[in-house]
């Protein structure tokens, strides 16, 4: 193991110079450890390090798609693992291996909700399992909102949420599908909170510091800073993005969106105890809050499409 060592040198060194010299004789994953005396820590960062993008329903799948490309493509990572891979849109916060680092979207969960039902409100279902038949939750079945809008017999999620007024709908929402999702960012960021090999983002950044956000999964993922990669990356700048079919476009009035958060602030408070604003995702995410400038109409169509 030591060999072309000689004893004398090895009595003679430091105590630091001899625990370098035992390090250095070992593959450097182990070496890292032995260094560092750690039983858990990251591989060696390589091209052969996994580098994974993990989303939630409406928290910037279809971005974080595209920034997976831009890495797998451009920037020439072999192991890229694109959102859904390893339940990535239900992510736990558990699974990453030793080599993986992971970018982490989540959402201000009362725009999350207010974004998934606009989306799931229209015609034709968007989703398969909008086509499923409307449900109350138990828990919320008897309250008088669920009493004055029962589903019609056979009426599909899809057809409910368009039918009925826009407060019943947010409800119907953030009890299903909206609180589901929430429940899952928060037990991921408590997860990981303290753990290297994640960067969380809010997808709100996209569009109030978009370029602050490209530089963080740059450093993260320790990627080549090249003018291909930026370029990759810029194509999915709300200043200077096409919207295409993946979007809520026409689907709310302009001004009304800050009438469904208000809305969505008084349900919550209602029904789910602030459960929403007292999120670890809401806490996160409030301060790049996209909605409160004057681009309020633009940055609205930029999240729905891009999550």
């Amino acid at each position: 193991m030591f060999m072309g060592t000689s004893y004398r040198r090895l009595v003679t060194m430091q105590l630091p110079q001899v625990i370098l010299l035992l390090a250095a004789s070992l593959p450097r994953h182990y070496a890292l450890k032995f260094a560092q005396g750690q039983d858990d820590v990251a591989a060696p960062r390589s091209q052969d390090e996994i580098l994974s993008f993990k989303t939630h329903h409406k928290t910037g799948t279809f971005l974080a798609e595209q920034l997976a490309s831009c890495v797998q493509r451009v920037g020439q990572r072999k192991h890229v693992k694109h959102p859904g891979a390893d339940r990535g849109f239900h992510w736990d916060g558990t699974g990453l291996g030793p080599s993986e680092r992971a970018v982490h979207f989540v959402r201000s969960p009362s725009h999350l909700a207010r974004s998934a039902y606009l989306y799931h409100k229209q015609f034709p279902p968007v989703e398969k399992h909008l086509k499923l038949p409307a449900k109350w939750p138990a828990e919320l079945e008897n309250c008088s909102k669920a009493q004055s809008y029962p589903p019609l017999l056979r009426e599909n999620r899809q057809a409910y949420l368009a039918r009925v007024p826009a407060d019943v709908g947010l409800l119907m929402t953030m009890a299903t599908y909206g609180g589901t999702t929430l429940r899952e960012m928060d037990q991921a960021m408590r997860a990981t909170g303290s753990d290297p090999r994640v960067l969380t983002v809010c997808l709100e950044q996209s569009f109030s510091d978009f370029d602050g956000l490209m530089q963080q999964i740059v450093d993260h993922l320790e990627l080549a800073k090249s003018d291909k990669l930026l370029r990759c990356f810029g194509k999915q700048n709300p200043s200077t993005f096409s919207f295409g079919t993946h979007t809520t476009s026409g689907s709310v009035a302009k001004g009304e969106d800050e009438n469904l958060l208000r809305t969505i602030k008084s349900e919550d408070h209602a029904f789910f105890g602030d459960m929403y604003a007292s999120s670890e995702a809401a806490l996160k995410c409030a301060a790049g809050a996209p909605y409160r400038d004057s681009s309020a109409d633009n940055s609205m169509e930029y999240l729905h499409y891009m999550s």
